[in-house]
């Protein structure tokens, strides 16, 4: 039998569940409540406000759809007959594109024609240039690029290649000329018929040993820095330097030429300038000029690279087997080697040449 204090510990736990419970239903009132009038709410909108609205607007689109049906209706006759005028209009119209089609096939194979015409035209006359201006010794084994600048060739150019009468061979400055089935240009010394270098076959470089512009008259005038590479202007005006070409023997030696042609102004004068700098500012050219010995066949900016930190080394280690034309050597490398490395690389390797090359070591 239970005591009075569980007795009453039970009937306490059971009154709070109670209103525990009353709370949940009055709760769960007030939400049906609510929701009841939001349904109410909406369904009275629906029926008040907007169901009125919708039939308001059918009523109003009644007319404005029989209108419309009836502007159709009235525009229908008008209508068909503006599309069978068209259709009528367009029937030529598409003959006539037809026949232009037709006309413009026939005009591309007249041009095609044309042009293959025209390219066998300038061929032959590539070929008669080449016969007329090229020595027979010549033009039976160079290649197609020498034979087409050759062909072309500027006489009126007198800082590139020139044809010797005397020796029937062609010539730059005191180097004779031998070129290949490839176009590349050998370079010969005729006193001891020994080569002192190869030059590539590249476009720019045939441009500059025979053309006087970098233009043609009547076009806009350019600069050589913007029809050929660097590396051509470079190996242009060091061989129009090395073999002389540049300068005009006289009663008292080598003396450098004065010109106003573009390739003497924007090449070759700036090139000697830098060079008389470099060797004390001489106004001259001697007969040891610098390089007149050298044989320099490599043009790998690598291999060249090596050479001349050997020759560099050499110098700084003291060795006494390093001669004046290593010397010489060396600075010709530098302005190969030029565009590969820095301007302060280059300033400093500069200046221990020069300073070599002008006996102050």
């Amino acid at each position: 039998m239970s005591s009075p204090s569980e007795v009453q510990q039970k009937l306490r736990k059971h009154l709070n569940d109670l209103k525990r419970k009353i709370k949940a239903d009055e709760k769960l009132r007030g939400l049906a409540i609510q929701e009841a009038k939001e349904d109410m709410d909406y369904n009275v909108k629906v029926e008040k406000v907007y169901k009125p609205f919708v039939e308001n607007l059918d009523r109003q689109l009644v007319p404005l759809k029989r209108n419309t049906e009836g502007v159709l209706t009235r525009l229908k006759p008008t209508m068909s007959y503006y599309t069978e005028k068209l259709r009528k209009e367009l029937v030529p119209i598409q003959k006539d594109l037809q026949e232009t089609k037709a006309l413009t096939t026939n005009l591309k194979q007249d041009i095609d024609e044309y042009n293959t015409n025209l390219r066998e035209m300038h061929n032959t006359n590539q070929e008669q240039l080449a016969i007329d201006y090229i020595p027979e010794k010549y033009l039976n084994v160079i290649g197609n690029l020498a034979k087409r600048y050759l062909a072309n060739r500027d006489k009126l150019d007198s800082l590139g290649l020139k044809w010797d009468e005397d020796d029937e061979v062609f010539k730059l400055g005191t180097f004779v000329v031998n070129i290949d089935g490839s176009s590349n240009i050998q370079l010969y010394d005729p006193a001891t018929a020994s080569v002192k270098v190869q030059l590539p076959a590249t476009e720019g470089l045939w441009m500059l040993l025979t053309q006087k512009n970098p233009y043609r008259v009547g076009e806009p005038r350019l600069k050589w820095s913007q029809v050929v590479t660097k590396n051509d202007i470079e190996l242009y005006r060091r061989w129009m330097y090395l073999s002389k070409a540049c300068y005009k023997e006289g009663k008292n030696g080598w003396n450098k030429r004065s010109s106003t042609a573009t390739k003497w102004v924007e090449i070759i004068k700036p090139y000697l300038e830098q060079k008389e700098r470099e060797m004390g500012s001489r106004s001259g050219l001697k007969d040891d000029v610098e390089g007149s010995g050298l044989t320099i066949v490599e043009n790998d900016p690598k291999k060249l690279s090596h050479k001349l930190f050997v020759i560099l080394g050499n110098l700084k280690a003291g060795h006494t087997n390093v001669t004046h034309e290593d010397i010489q050597m060396a600075s010709e490398i530098l302005d190969i080697i030029k565009p590969q490395i820095s301007a302060i690389t280059y300033t400093n390797i500069r200046n221990i040449i020069s300073s070599y090359i002008n006996g102050r070591k």
